[in-house]
């Protein structure tokens, strides 16, 4: 029995274990829809805002309400000419009345302004939609990105130590220098440096992944040399037009000027007439000297003509022509703005392919100098000052090169979120490019 409950605690640790392995994007992206507190504060403001529509119809759907009361009457009559008597009876009433608009120009306005809102709503939840991904997809690859510091911290720190042992030797030998002593010391000292900057900096980025999907599993990194490639159509007024019609920011501004249109048409529609159908059916059971059952039954149509307010209605209806107005400068900013972003995020994408194809040149060519240096201080004709300056040009080019990876991928999903909304198969074309979760051991 013991061993059985091994066997399957092993076997649902290695399950476990399989599914925080499967850590791409497209992975943490589900995981973070369920777990985000801003997606999930959209998601109830979604639900808020669908009830808008439920709750402009029933303006013009019947009011039905009834009524219904009693009332226990205990006295005594007393004249001059009969005996004291006691009375004691109850009254009983009851209701119903209805109330069906014919024509009340504001209640379909007010149905029209529901509609509208309940698809801000849904345009707002997209938006929220688009932000989580960006967010997540940022912060997936500042933690590699911070893991990756720490790594090359690692690999500079032991660099340095090496190098700090080499002129100790030189020094003991009686062919080196006191001040090449103290400069590698100060090269180990800055990598340490480097070190502790990068473990904090893996905290901060593990809290912000976390506050998206909990607890952060081990992440696929990306592949040594992902293939980079421009964007399609590589024309960019094509992206940007589609960012000026498409973009999340633009269909929610453009919502809301539908929002805004509807409570004008119903702010003016306060000056217009009203006609309601009513009915109203009333039974009444007075039971006293002269017993009363009477049912009364009532109906007909209304109708009410506003004639003066003070004002107020022509205020409300400038008001909302303002407010109109606001919200039509609002889209043009929008479209602008989502303009400029997509022209950004471009540029971001082949500017991107440029200089991480540069960085790839420069590590290899600062890789053969660090070689070459190392040679040369062995030869006599290089300094230990050479080799270290060979060193940190070395990892700093490996170091922009992550980072320059890093900005591409984010700028191509930037471009693709904000041209019409990124979803996903753009994360899944992403992960194409990280490392198999079989082999992601980071």
């Amino acid at each position: 029995m013991r061993i059985s409950l091994l066997v399957l605690s092993c076997l649902a640790l290695g399950a476990s274990n399989l599914a925080r392995a499967d850590a791409g994007l497209v992975n943490l992206y589900g995981i973070a829809q369920q777990r985000d507190p801003g997606f999930l504060a959209a998601r109830a403001a979604l639900d808020v805002g669908k009830e808008e529509k439920t709750i402009g119809r029933a303006a013009l759907l019947p009011q039905i309400s009834a009524n219904f009361g009693m009332m226990r009457f205990d006295y005594e009559l007393r004249t001059t000419t009969a005996p004291r008597t006691k009375h004691d009876y109850t009254n009983k009433s009851g209701g119903l009345q209805i109330s069906q608009p014919l024509f009340e120009m504001e209640r379909f306005a007010t149905y029209e302004e529901g509609k509208a809102k309940a698809a801000l709503a849904q345009a707002v939840f997209e938006e929220a939609r688009q932000d989580l991904l960006l967010r997540l997809t940022q912060a997936y690859f500042n933690y590699l990105y911070a893991e990756d510091l720490l790594q090359l911290a690692d690999s500079q720190h032991a660099a340095a130590t090496e190098q700090l042992r080499a002129a100790e030797r030189l020094v003991q030998a009686g062919a080196g220098s006191v001040t090449d002593i103290e400069e590698s010391k100060a090269r180990v000292a800055l990598a340490q440096a480097q070190q502790a900057a990068a473990r904090s900096s893996i905290e901060v980025r593990r809290l912000e992944l976390g506050k998206m999907v909990g607890q952060v599993p081990v992440l696929r990194p990306l592949a040594a040399e992902p293939q980079l490639t421009l964007p399609e159509p590589q024309q960019p007024e094509q992206w940007l037009d589609a960012a000026g019609k498409q973009s999340p920011a633009v269909l929610r501004a453009r919502m809301a000027l539908d929002v805004h249109s509807r409570q004008e048409e119903r702010a003016r529609a306060g000056h217009w007439p009203t006609v309601n159908f009513v009915a109203a059916l009333q039974k009444a059971d007075e039971p006293n000297y002269y017993t009363v059952d009477d049912a009364t039954l009532r109906w007909g149509v209304q109708m009410n003509i506003p004639i003066y307010e003070g004002g107020r209605t022509s205020a409300l209806g400038r008001q909302a022509t303002a407010r109109r107005a606001q919200a039509l400068h609002e889209v043009d900013a929008a479209r602008e703005d989502s303009r400029i972003k997509a022209s950004q995020a471009y540029l971001g994408v082949v500017n991107g392919v440029a200089q991480v194809a540069a960085y790839e040149q420069a590590v290899k060519s600062a890789e053969i100098t660090r070689q070459g240096m190392e040679v040369g201080q062995q030869a006599g004709f290089r300094t230990n000052t050479d080799v270290l300056n060979a060193q940190q040009q070395y990892f700093a080019a490996r170091r922009d090169l992550q980072r320059e990876r890093y900005t591409y991928l984010v700028s191509r999903l930037q471009l693709q979120s904000v041209s019409g909304g990124a979803g996903e198969k753009d994360l899944a074309a992403i992960d194409a490019l990280l490392v198999p979760a079989s082999a992601a051991g980071r």
